[in-house]
Parts: structure tokens; sequence; C-alpha cells
């Protein structure tokens, strides 16, 4: 089964995202612990999401799922 890290500390939003791909094969993570600091300054939602997502990726070495 292919693992993603999903950029969210929120169970609910990892369980939201797990009852799609899970059945699929597609087993899914939270940051559950993960501590990254992340400047928030972009203009809208989405360009945060990004942001936080390309800086997990970096710091844990992985494929990172965001959602705006």
């Amino acid at each position: 089964m292919t693992q993603i890290v999903f950029g969210t500390s929120d169970p609910a939003k990892v369980a939201q995202i797990q009852s799609v791909l899970v059945p699929r094969g597609i087993e899914i993570v939270g940051l559950s612990g993960q501590k990254v600091e992340v400047v928030e300054d972009g203009k809208i939602a989405g360009e945060n999401a990004r942001k936080k997502a390309l800086v997990y990726a970096a710091a844990l070495s992985c494929p990172v799922l965001w959602m705006a």
C-alpha cells in the first residue's frame, strides 16, 4: 500500500481523506506529533497550505498532500 502524508494534524480531516483513498490502496497519515515552524504569510489560505506542505515535505523527506 502506498503511503502519503496529509499535511494536517486534524484527525477529522485525515479520516475524511482516508475514507476515500484507503479503499484505493493509498494509506493516509497525518502529521501527528510533527512540529515544523512555518510562517503563514500568504495572501490566501491556498498559498499558506502549499507553503506548509513544501516545508513538511522537505523536513520529512516524503511527499505531503495539501488542500486549500
